[in-house]
């Protein structure tokens, strides 16, 4: 029945007993007949469902962006999800269970996109990976770093960062990325050394 309706639709089910025992626990079953009333308040692509209960809330964080995010990363097998607070982290290889802490040095080579797939900066290109400490302010997005610390070392995953994670209100300093653009960046961390205290 529900695929008669579109958005903004409402309707009222006229349900037999028997088509509602199966369905619902809880609920006084006394009556031959029951009522449902159904408003349709969203709708989404089958593929848009099935990617939405994938990476769960990709679609509240990036509402207008969701679509080209999609396309972008439905190119990856994904072997785990995780949101961290507005960024997600999709683990796309896993690493030897080492993970970076604070104040190591860790090195890692990066491709960076926009979320229309548009590459805008590679450690690959300049065939030079980047060394940075974690955890050390201005080295790094703050995106970037929390995403490092989710890997372990020899693993390779993507980061869908929002502005406010990446670039923030004012854009790169070369101009490259405008203010408020969310970016996504294809990470492998390649090494760890940890701090020796």
């Amino acid at each position: 029945a529900l695929s008669y309706l579109v958005v903004g639709d409402s309707a009222t089910f006229y349900i037999d007993k028997s088509q509602v025992e199966s369905y619902f626990i809880n609920i006084d079953l006394t009556q031959k007949h029951y009522f449902l009333d159904v408003k349709v308040i969203d709708c989404l692509r089958f593929e848009d469902y099935q990617l939405n209960k994938k990476y769960k809330g990709l679609t509240d964080v990036f509402p207008s962006e969701t679509q080209p995010i999609y396309q972008f990363i439905k190119q990856y097998e994904a072997k785990d999800v995780i949101s961290v607070g507005d960024m997600f982290y999709i683990l796309l290889k896993e690493g030897n269970k080492i993970h970076p802490v604070k104040n190591d040095k860790v090195v890692v080579d990066y491709e960076a996109f926009f979320v229309n797939g548009e590459k805008f900066d590679s450690t690959f290109d300049r065939d030079h990976s980047f060394e940075y400490t974690v955890g050390e302010s201005g080295q790094v997005l703050l995106g970037f770093d929390i995403g490092v610390r989710q890997m372990c070392e020899g693993s390779e995953a993507l980061f869908i960062l929002p502005a406010h994670l990446a670039f923030n209100t004012r854009g790169s300093t070369d101009g490259t990325v405008p203010p408020n653009t969310t970016v996504i960046y294809k990470v492998k961390l390649n090494s760890i050394q940890h701090e020796v205290i």
